[in-house]
């Protein structure tokens, strides 16, 4: 009976050593960044005998008529972790399916489903020229894509009162850019995108646009800033940053200045002319500077 109790033991132990698995792992998501995404990483062999021979297969239907296979997808379908040369479209699935074969000739098959999170992005933006202490409340939405639903973000916080709200109100202390960016329901984050550039109008800028006509009738043309000056008389002009800070100034006799010679960052400027007992003021755009 001892013998015949070894061999019931010994033959399901037999059986159970020779059987060859293969797991690809759990199904994923992949975020699409800019770094290469590689299939197989989680692939575990199970009572194989090296070395292996690895092909991946698929079947993807565009439009239910365009049959698409894993060498369009892969740099090489016979590697163990082959990286993707090309993705679905949008969030679709994919199921790919790894069929190993051992040393001894046994074959062991798993499958694992894939998608991709890719953002997609507006490539506009909102400008908005506010008086200090105005404010104005975000709404819009300039990130799309990903794994539905999404949720949005602001940056920086300066001037937010809720940088995790959509609807946020926005009341900055000076000209501030502010950027959205989204995380999708797969925790994939996308990069910041250009959503609003708010622009703060010094009070000192309002009050002498209110209390003040446009008698010099000052304008911009390429890198000069003309205006009335036919008697030659001095002139003193003012250059501002949009937070208030003087950039530059001058007094001068004619009837033109040069903005070009002061090398500006590339921003909006706001400058200020007095002659006598007149002002006036305007808006420098240095972004069609050549």
């Amino acid at each position: 009976m001892k013998k015949i109790l070894n061999i019931l033991f010994f033959f399901p132990a037999i059986s159970y050593s020779q059987e060859f698995k293969v797991d690809c792992g759990n199904d994923t998501i992949f975020c699409r960044y800019n770094d290469t995404i590689h299939l197989g990483t989680q692939v575990k062999l199970i009572n194989g005998e090296a070395p292996y021979t690895y092909c991946w297969s698929c079947r993807y239907v565009i439009d239910k008529t365009l049959i698409v296979t894993a060498k369009t997808f892969l740099n090489d379908t016979t590697l163990l972790n082959p990286y993707f040369k090309s993705f679905p479209i949008g969030s679709d699935k994919l199921i790919l399916t790894l069929c190993v074969k051992d040393s001894t000739g046994k074959l062991a098959l798993d499958s694992i489903t894939v998608r991709f999170s890719q953002f997609k992005f507006s490539l506009g933006y909102i400008v908005v020229n506010l008086t200090a202490g105005d404010s104005i409340q975000f709404g819009d939405y300039l990130i799309g894509g990903g794994i539905p639903p999404l949720k949005y973000y602001w940056t920086p916080s300066e001037g937010l009162s809720d940088t995790a709200n959509n609807n946020t109100w926005c009341k900055p202390l000076k000209s501030t850019d502010y950027y959205q960016y989204a995380i999708d329901s797969a925790g994939c984050i996308s990069g910041p995108n250009l959503a609003y550039e708010i622009r703060i109008t010094p009070n000192f800028i309002k009050s002498i646009n209110i209390n003040q006509g446009n008698k010099l009738h000052s304008h911009q043309v390429g890198t000069k800033i003309y205006f009335e000056n036919s008697l030659g008389i001095p002139i003193y002009i003012t250059l501002y940053s949009l937070d208030g800070k003087v950039i530059f100034e001058s007094k001068i006799n004619c009837s033109f200045f040069d903005v070009g010679q002061l090398n500006l960052q590339n921003s909006m400027y706001y400058y200020v002319i007095k002659v006598n007992d007149t002002y006036e003021t305007g808006k420098f755009l240095n972004n069609i500077l050549k």
